[in-house]
């Protein structure tokens, strides 16, 4: 095979060209921001980190304001699956180099800092973060998605409303009995099938065909019942992803953010979170007593937690906001990984991985299948000494997928994690639509519900059930919709 040399240096040239001519239309506030941003970082970091470690972490930022600003670029408004994202990686793997050192229960912070442990779990941000961006940009150079030659069949938004609020009812049933009944197959079976998440966003895309009031009371009353559940369980999840997914469906419409959603959930988690576990002990949540617990003495238990909390008799203000941005630090969980292995704990060689084939297998026919998060999560805590396994009963500690790929595969598996969830990210970009049912409400159901920041086996593994439940209740709801006027 013959090799034309000038015709390659030609079209590397003109890519060349390109690239500079790019970054030369660079709008002048756009650089002058990112200059603020990576400022930020580097003079006003935590005294405990590095000038190095600052600017590592101010890369981490620029990086993801880029994201964030193209999507206002786009030439249409559209599902901003990776801008979403890369503001959980910012929030988790680099933002907290802001607030204050953390050691880990088995690696102490001037240990991982003496060790370069830390400058390694920061610069490999860097090296993930790049890593995502080519699997994107790879599947969205040569990957087309047709658009579809017809429109979804209608649903009766009373349906709808009618699943959001069975959902409802059997989630919160669940949440006040799961200490009783223990975790079986058909509870599990139930919690999946009947999502109220799917109910709001299927109602979502219905606001965007019929324009009718009573979709918007529908949607207000799944809504706010979510939020009220979630608050009464302190499951925060349901308090924030309904919120988080209003604003996203209003960006993928509109191509504008909400501030007024952004600022409902970020009060909710400064002043909730805290709060949560104190309440749980007053409720009963942990005892089995919660299932016996009114609604009224549930009220009163988040009064007494708020109260304990935000008083001055109470906690200072300054604990509770390390409290809150201790749940949002995985830079030291990520530096433990890299301080221990290979030194102290040896590479898993993918065996983590095999977590992917096992939870395809369904539950009512392996009903001894060890749960995801035993074979993941716990596993990978109980090894680097960060929880006991006694103390994994009541609570999964985290499992960030950085310190996955390189606890796997070391430097190589960083990068393979994330070219495999940049991948996935445009596939789910991809196929998002506003004009298919099943692929409006499966790709932002996944994006809303996804956790980004975990390890690869529970970003890949959540979005195939849902595939399959999402696919069930939509042909469900139409073909009852058929016999139920459209209304």
């Amino acid at each position: 095979m013959t090799i034309d040399y000038k015709n390659r240096a030609a079209k590397t040239a003109v890519a060349g060209r390109t690239l500079l001519g790019r970054l030369a239309r660079t709008p002048s506030w756009v650089v002058f921001a990112s200059v603020v941003v990576f400022a930020a970082h580097v003079f006003f970091k935590n005294e405990d980190y590095t000038f190095f470690q600052g600017a590592l972490a101010g890369a981490a930022a620029v990086i993801t304001l880029q994201v964030l600003l193209a999507f206002f670029r786009r030439p249409r408004p559209s599902l901003p699956v990776l801008e979403w994202v890369f503001l959980q990686y910012y929030v988790f793997f680099a933002m907290p180099v802001l607030f204050g050192s953390e050691s880990s229960p088995s690696v102490s912070f001037a240990e991982m800092q003496r060790s370069g442990a830390l400058n390694a779990a920061l610069f490999a941000n860097i090296v993930f973060f790049t890593a995502v961006l080519a699997g994107w940009w790879v599947i969205r150079k040569n990957t087309k998605f047709k658009t579809p030659s017809r429109s979804s069949p209608p649903i009766s938004p009373f349906m709808i409303f009618a699943y959001g609020m069975f959902s409802i009812a059997v989630t919160f049933s669940l949440w006040r009995t799961a200490w009783e009944i223990k975790a079986t197959w058909y509870a599990y079976l139930l919690t999946v099938s009947f999502s109220p998440f799917l109910a709001q966003i299927l109602l979502l895309f219905e606001i965007g065909r019929q324009k009718r009031k009573t979709v918007r009371i529908y949607l207000f009353v799944i809504t706010a019942l979510m939020i009220a559940i979630g608050v009464l369980s302190s499951r925060l999840n349901y308090v924030i992803v309904p919120i988080v997914s209003l604003g996203l469906a209003n960006m993928a419409e509109t191509g504008k953010a909400s501030k007024k959603l952004a600022l409902m959930a970020l009060v909710f988690l400064i002043v909730l979170n805290p709060a949560k576990h104190i309440y749980r002990a007053i409720s009963g949540y942990r005892t089995g007593e919660f299932a016996q617990t009114k609604i009224g003495d549930m009220a009163d238990a988040w009064q007494q937690s708020l109260t304990t909390i935000w008083t001055e008799q109470g906690r200072r203000s300054d604990d509770v906001f390390s409290k809150t941005s201790s749940r949002l630090n995985f830079v030291n969980t990520n530096a433990t990984t890299f301080y221990l292995v290979p030194g102290k704990v040896e590479f898993e060689m993918g065996t983590t991985w095999l977590a992917i084939p096992i939870s395809i297998v369904p539950r009512f026919l392996w009903s001894e299948k060890p749960s995801l998060n035993v074979i993941t999560a716990d596993y990978f805590a109980i090894t680097m000494g960060i929880t006991t396994r006694a103390a994994t009963e009541r609570t999964t500690s985290a499992y960030p997928v950085i310190s996955d790929g390189y606890w796997n595969l070391g430097w190589p598996g960083v990068i393979f994690v994330g070219a495999i969830s940049g991948i996935f990210f445009a596939l789910l970009f991809g196929v998002f639509n506003e004009e298919r049912r099943i692929r409006y409400a499966f790709a932002l159901w996944v994006v809303v519900l996804m956790k980004s920041t975990s390890h690869i086996s529970g970003i890949l593994v959540g979005p195939m059930q849902q595939l399959v439940v999402c696919f069930i209740v939509i042909k469900a709801l139409e073909i009852m919709s058929r016999r139920t006027p459209v209304k």
